[in-house]
């Protein structure tokens, strides 16, 4: 049941479009400049200046906003370090998918059980004082606790669900601004196509118009996701089957890597391993080809990539309608952060430990 309340909460019209109205406003208020200067990112802050860390900037604003409009404004007010332990469980979380021994794996062990502690005590609130809570977590806890289990179990459940939701937009996003400033050359482009989906009060993103008909910008999404994720299909073979020469019985577990599918020279051209998001604009073919799975495919394609996109494209429209956002020169030379491809990971990869980016913001002067 967990799938198809999660399915009802993301893929119907009217619980997909109250996901989507927790998310934005939360987002608009993180961007506005006095907040801003008060994020933890904040290395250093001026009357007009703002210096922070992208990589930490993501985590603290996406990952919140995701967290507080699935699960109401009492998740953190229960543990404000529930970040930090968040952090930690994604930081460890390959020894849980490894099923390492646990004197291997005490760090993760000790992430997963904050976790879950803080989501326990979570259920064990009144519901009046959550009331503020989404339909499946409301859903879900109703089905689970028909079914006699305990706030525990249902904060064991709820962790691997909240894990789900945080994982990859953070990340997305990250990867994102980072080839935008990087590549300033592109940022005109984009910002003509964001221009029209601001509000007149500036303060405001009309996503449905975002997200109709903005080539550019697609064609830029689509090749983060292309680069930077991994994961894998899992699939069993239900009847024999001749592939490349091979019998494959029935039975047999097959796992597809998307990163090789992405990387496909054959599939991608000469260029497949370089950042080029106008093969999406000169092949509009691409979004749909079998080479090219971000989120997965058949009956376990993402559920939440809609919302994943909308998310990413509110935080783009936001920051750079309202700001001036350049590499921070007094950090360096920065080199472009490389992927830690050495970490396993189920979708979108993180970057390597301490690489980052540094960005100065400004408000734009209209």
């Amino acid at each position: 049941m967990t799938s198809e309340y999660h399915r009802q909460q993301l893929l119907t019209a009217v619980n997909a479009e109250k996901l989507v109205q927790q998310i934005v406003p939360r987002l608009e208020k993180s961007l506005s400049w006095n907040i801003m200067r008060q994020n933890p990112a904040c290395t250093r802050t001026s009357r007009d200046s703002i210096t922070l860390s992208l990589w930490e900037w993501c985590n603290e604003v996406i990952i919140k906003s995701s967290a507080t409009a699935y699960y109401g404004n009492k998740l953190f007010e229960i543990n404000p370090n529930l970040l930090k332990e968040m952090m930690s469980w994604e930081a460890t979380n390959w020894k849980f998918m490894y099923k390492l021994p646990g004197f291997m794996a005490r760090d993760m062990i000790g992430a997963r059980s904050e976790f879950i502690d803080t989501l326990c005590k979570y259920f064990e609130t009144p519901k009046k004082d959550r009331s503020d809570a989404l339909y499946f977590v409301k859903a879900m806890e109703e089905e689970m606790r028909a079914a006699g289990l305990g706030d525990r179990e249902n904060a064991g459940i709820h962790m691997l669900h909240l894990w789900a939701i945080t994982a990859n937009v953070y990340k997305a996003a990250f990867w994102t601004i980072a080839y935008i400033v990087h590549k300033p050359e592109l940022l005109d482009h984009l910002r003509a196509e964001i221009a029209p989906a601001i509000g007149t009060d500036g303060e405001t993103v009309n996503l449905k118009y975002l997200t109709e008909d903005y080539p550019q910008l697609e064609a830029f999404f689509n090749e983060v996701l292309r680069v930077n994720s991994a994961g894998a299909l899992a699939r069993e073979v239900v009847t024999p089957t001749l592939f490349s020469g091979k019998v494959l019985a029935k039975g047999t577990k097959l796992m597809i890597p998307y990163r090789q599918l992405h990387l496909d020279g054959q599939a991608w051209g000469r260029t497949a391993r370089d950042f080029d998001p106008e093969r999406f604009l000169k092949d509009e073919s691409l979004p749909r080809s079998h080479n090219f799975r971000p989120f997965g495919g058949g009956h376990t394609l993402c559920p939440g990539r809609f919302i994943a996109k909308k998310s990413v494209y509110a935080i783009l429209a936001l920051l750079f309608s309202r700001y001036d956002v350049t590499l921070d020169t007094d950090a360096g030379n920065q080199k472009f952060p490389r992927i830690d491809d050495a970490t396993v990971g189920v979708g979108t990869m993180a970057p390597m430990p301490g690489e980052d980016v540094k960005l100065v913001i400004k408000p734009i002067k209209n």
